[in-house]
């Protein structure tokens, strides 16, 4: 984790938090409802001087060269956040007011 949150902060001049795609990813592959996507073309720029590599995205109502994939562009981060806790903790999390915590092990 200190790997990742190194290279955040350095690419993208992030401080104390760092993006999680990969968990995000595989909670959306089991529960799609936790996003809200928009359909647009999109295609990887090879050759720009300022974007080259970047994911591109054409808005213009005749697109030119690409294909079509969802964008995410929303989030239930309260939902996320508890099923990716979920999957670390020992035993079950309880809610009270608001706050998560482990049930002790006895």
């Amino acid at each position: 984790m200190k790997w990742y949150m190194q290279g955040a902060r350095q690419q993208n001049w992030m401080r104390e938090c760092c993006p999680l795609h990969d968990p995000l990813a595989m909670i959306v592959a089991v529960d799609p409802s936790v996003v809200k996507t928009h359909r647009c073309v999109t295609r990887i720029e090879c050759e720009g001087a300022y974007c080259k590599g970047m994911v591109v995205t054409d808005l213009r109502e005749y697109p030119i060269d690409g294909e079509y994939v969802n964008h995410c562009m929303e989030v239930d981060s309260k939902k996320v956040l508890d099923t990716l806790f979920a999957a670390f903790l020992l035993k079950s999390i309880k809610k009270k007011e608001n706050v998560f915590y482990e049930e002790e092990i006895k």
